[in-house]
């Protein structure tokens, strides 16, 4: 996964006119973990504003078996908890 958050970033880096930013293969490698970094963090702090209900479906097993902490990672979760049921109750 992070080697195509790293294309990704790369692709997008090249098409927004940003690689002139960087005069090396290892500046740009930089830029792009950093980036990937960013991502993780704030998918990470998105589960600060997960839904009590859900919370409390979690801790106590009452989730549905697709929804594991993996996915929940994954997710670009709304903020709106009637949305985030939407999402993953189903």
């Amino acid at each position: 996964a992070s080697r195509r958050r790293c294309a990704i970033y790369t692709r997008k880096s090249s098409e927004e006119g940003l690689e002139q930013e960087f005069n090396s293969l290892a500046a740009q490698r930089e830029a792009c973990e950093a980036y990937i970094r960013s991502q993780q963090i704030r998918r990470l702090v998105g589960l600060a504003f997960l839904s009590p209900q859900l919370v409390e479906a979690i801790l106590q097993g009452r989730q549905p078996v697709a929804l594991t902490a993996t996915r929940l990672t994954e997710l670009d979760l709304p903020l709106d908890w009637t949305e985030q049921h939407k999402l993953l109750a189903g």
